[in-house]
């Protein structure tokens, strides 16, 4: 209502001079687009004088805090980025009666169930729990005080065993381990550190998410080349995500630290909004091997398939805008590159897919080639001497049910039915598809797509598309200058 109310007061004052009402009206909506709001009173003064929004003007708009948050939101919505990590289950706090206690410790003594009774646990001299015997022979343990990791300032009511901080079990197992999960006398350690409450999950969800964000401000910021802001291999932390890849991550390794856990950041959990940026090795990618980017789109297909969609505007469809021969009566080919009805988008799809192969699917491993070459002569041959380790079965393909598995046996799994100019994609990684995309056009025409239509409501086609895309590419791939190309266009001036 207020902007409605500015704009009638301004079209008001100004109603006899149509030239300068138009002008009025496109400065609005250049602010409105870059930073999200109508301009300052002063602002449109300065305009009215000018006669018209200036260069200088647009500069300082296109380098505000606002123009960032905008373009922030616009790369959300371009990566897909609507996240929700399950972060590991076992060991998530139940809460019962505003008392806290770790399901896994909840069965205990020789077969005997214990409950947290809702009373200060007592230990006897030597520091042991001394539980309390029920009338139905149960037993129950009592609470303590710990003050958590998450809120250190307010201690909280914590189960007694699950409470414990000790290093090690009595059977010498390290309790910040897988193993020491299943060790009885292993809680939750020093401050919970060792376990998580909701509050962790949706701050580590929420921290992945917006280490997205800082790239894209570090984009705007640095005036980096858009093929360099997609595979700039860095990553940004903050407290929740350190205090994860420390203290949580050893439990389950889906989600796993960027850097050695020595080498990240001594950061505390409370810590929301410091970020720190570490550098990482070869093996990273950039946006395209982020964790947000990976948990989202979880298979290497889903991954290509984003890609080729909204950095390179294309999408797989079938030839004649059909899926055929999928009736036939022999036994299909697993690979979809070849299989009879798929062909059409797989034989596309598949290489794609490929980039991502040494980073593992429904997780953000990297898949470490000194440890898993793409290729075990052992691996190829175990099924023939009767049986296959773990690692082969677990990563390797080991036995062929279809002809067409044969000679991709002893391969990676995530390599199999790659052909040899494939697997030197799967060697290199998707930055050699964003270098390829930005040596052709490919990147730029489809930025200028995505770019116009965010700030005219529609795609321009034709010469007006590749007028932007040339200005993006003579500007070096600035997306500042893109946006400045759109909103000093005639096709912008005329949607006023």
């Amino acid at each position: 209502m207020i902007i409605c109310i500015l704009s009638l007061v301004w079209a008001d004052e100004n109603w006899s001079d149509a030239s300068l009402r138009d002008q009025n009206q496109y400065a609005r909506s250049v602010s409105l687009d870059l930073r999200g709001r109508v301009p300052t009173k002063e602002e449109m003064l300065e305009i009215e004088a000018s006669g018209g929004l200036s260069d200088q003007m647009l500069d300082v708009w296109l380098e505000s805090e606002d123009f960032e948050e905008q373009v922030v939101s616009y790369h959300r919505s371009l990566f897909w980025n609507k996240l929700s990590t399950q972060v590991v289950t076992r060991r998530r706090l139940g809460r019962s009666n505003n008392i806290y206690y770790m399901p896994a410790n909840r069965n205990r003594y020789r077969g005997n169930t214990i409950t947290c009774g809702d009373f200060e646990a007592e230990f006897d001299e030597e520091g042991l729990l001394v539980p309390q015997v029920q009338e139905d022979g149960t037993l129950q343990e009592g609470w303590v005080y710990v003050n958590p990791y998450w809120d250190p300032e307010n201690p909280i009511k914590m189960c007694a065993f699950g409470a414990q901080d000790t290093e090690y079990s009595a059977s010498g197992v390290a309790c910040n381990t897988l193993d020491g999960h299943a060790e009885l006398d292993c809680g939750c350690g020093p401050g919970l550190q060792w376990c998580y409450s909701n509050p962790l999950r949706a701050d580590f969800t929420d921290s992945v998410v917006q280490e997205l964000d800082h790239r894209v401000r570090k984009m705007l910021r640095e005036d980096l080349p858009y093929d360099e802001f997609l595979v700039q291999p860095f990553a940004q932390v903050n407290g929740p995500m350190v205090h994860y890849f420390k203290y949580i991550y050893p439990f389950d390794t889906s989600i796993s630290p960027y850097n050695a856990v020595d080498e990240l950041p001594d950061l505390d959990y409370t810590e929301k909004d410091t970020w720190v940026t570490i550098s990482l090795d070869e093996s990273a990618q950039g946006v395209f091997t982020s964790a947000a980017w990976l948990l989202r789109h979880q298979t290497n297909r889903g991954r290509a398939n984003r890609f080729y969609g909204g950095f390179l505007c294309k999408e797989f469809i079938p030839v004649g805008g059909e899926i055929e021969g999928l009736s036939g009566t022999e036994l299909p080919s697993p690979d979809l590159s070849r299989r009879q009805g798929c062909v059409d988008c797989h034989a596309r799809l598949e290489p794609m897919a490929a980039y991502w192969a040494r980073w593992g699917e429904a997780s953000q491993q990297y898949i470490d080639p000194e440890l898993f070459p793409s290729y075990v002569e052992d691996c190829a041959t175990c099924m023939t001497l009767g049986t296959c380790s773990s690692y082969c079965r677990n990563n390797y393909v080991v036995e062929a049910t279809h002809p067409d598995e044969n000679p991709y046996l002893g391969w990676l799994k995530s390599y199999a039915f790659l052909r040899d100019v494939e697997r030197s994609n799967a060697d290199i990684g998707p930055s050699l598809w964003v270098h390829d995309a930005a040596e052709d056009g490919d990147l730029a025409s489809c930025a200028a797509h995505n770019a116009s239509e965010w700030l005219l409501g529609w795609s321009e086609q034709g010469d007006v598309r590749d007028s932007y895309a040339n200005a993006f590419i003579e500007t070096g791939l600035s997306f500042r200058e893109l946006v400045r190309a759109i909103v000093r266009s005639d096709a912008y001036g005329r949607n006023q």
